[in-house]
C-alpha cells in the first residue's frame, strides 16, 4: 500500500492535495520520496523536492495590504528555486563546469540587478544559492514589516525572479525530461497569505515543470483562498488520501448537520 501511494503521488505531474493526519509518520513518508525520486542527470524520472523553510507565519495585523501579499509571493518564488538548487548541490552529482556557468549566467542576465556590484561575482551554483537566500530573507522580513520605507530592493543582486522561467533552464542543465514534484508538508502555522501564494501555483498550468504536492489534514487547508479565485479538484488538482482523515472529517460534518 505504501509503495502504491508513493507512485500515486509522484508518478503523475498533476498538482495534488495529499490528505493525512499531521503526524511524524506522514512527514517521514513524504521525506522518503526524495530517496526514491533522486536528482539525476539525463533522466526521465520526476525529482522529488521536500520543501524546506517555506512557511510564513501568521501575522498580528488585521489586514494584509498589497505589499504584504506581493512580498509573500516573491518569498515563495525564491524559496522554490533555492530548494531546487540546494537539492542539486547536496545530491553529489557532477555537473559540467561550462554548463553550470552558462546556466548561472543566463539567470543573472535575466534577473540580476546590474547596478549591484555583487552580481559579477555570481558564477557558480553555490554563489547563486547565496544570492537567492539573501533575496528570500529580504522578502521574509518585508512580509513582516509594518513600515517599508527603509527596506530597498536595490541592495539585492537578484531582486525579482520567477520559478516558472528558471525551472525549464534547470531541466536543461540536468537534461531532465520530466518535472520537479514540490512537496509542501504543511501544518496549522501556515498563514492565509502563504496559503494564497501556494494555491496560486496549484491553479497554474505549470505542472509539466513544477508539480505541487501539498500535504495537509482534512480540515486545515483553505482551497477557497487564491488571488484568482477558488481552486477545485476538478480543474486544478487531484487528491491522495494517506489515511482515514477525510473519511472521519466527512463523518463528523454529517453528524453535525443531522443534529441541526
Amino acid at each position: 500500500m505504501e509503495e502504491y501511494l508513493k507512485r500515486q503521488i509522484m508518478d503523475t505531474s498533476r498538482h495534488q492535495i495529499i490528505y493525512g493526519y499531521n503526524t511524524k509518520e506522514r512527514h517521514q513518508f513524504l521525506q522518503g520520496l526524495e530517496e526514491l525520486y533522486l536528482v539525476k542527470i539525463s533522466s526521465n524520472m520526476p525529482i522529488a523536492i521536500y520543501m524546506k523553510d517555506f512557511i510564513l507565519a501568521k501575522q498580528n495585523k488585521k489586514q494584509s495590504d498589497y505589499e504584504t501579499i506581493s512580498a509573500a509571493g516573491e518569498f515563495l518564488e525564491f524559496t522554490i528555486i533555492e530548494n531546487i538548487i540546494s537539492k542539486i548541490l547536496s545530491s553529489g552529482i557532477k555537473l559540467d563546469e561550462k554548463s553550470q556557468a552558462d546556466f548561472v549566467t543566463r539567470i543573472t542576465s535575466l534577473f540580476g540587478n546590474r547596478k549591484n556590484e555583487q552580481i559579477s561575482g555570481i558564477k557558480r551554483l553555490q554563489e547563486l544559492r547565496r544570492a537567492l537566500l539573501e533575496s528570500k530573507n529580504f522578502y521574509r522580513e518585508r512580509y513582516h514589516q509594518e513600515e517599508r520605507e527603509t527596506s530597498s530592493i536595490d541592495k539585492l543582486p537578484i531582486p525579482f525572479i520567477t520559478a516558472e522561467s528558471v525551472v525549464p533552464k534547470v531541466k536543461t542543465l540536468l537534461e531532465l525530461d520530466s518535472y520537479f514534484g514540490l512537496i509542501f508538508d504543511t501544518d496549522n502555522s501556515v498563514s492565509p497569505i502563504s496559503a494564497i501564494t501556494i494555491n496560486n501555483y496549484i491553479g497554474k498550468r505549470c505542472n509539466a515543470d513544477l508539480s505541487i504536492k501539498l500535504a495537509c489534514d482534512a480540515t486545515s487547508w483553505p482551497t477557497y483562498c487564491s488571488l484568482n479565485g477558488q481552486i477545485d479538484a476538478i480543474h486544478d488538482y487531484g487528491t491522495v488520501e494517506l489515511d482515514d482523515c477525510v473519511k472521519q472529517y466527512t463523518k463528523k460534518m454529517k453528524t453535525i448537520k443531522e443534529g441541526e
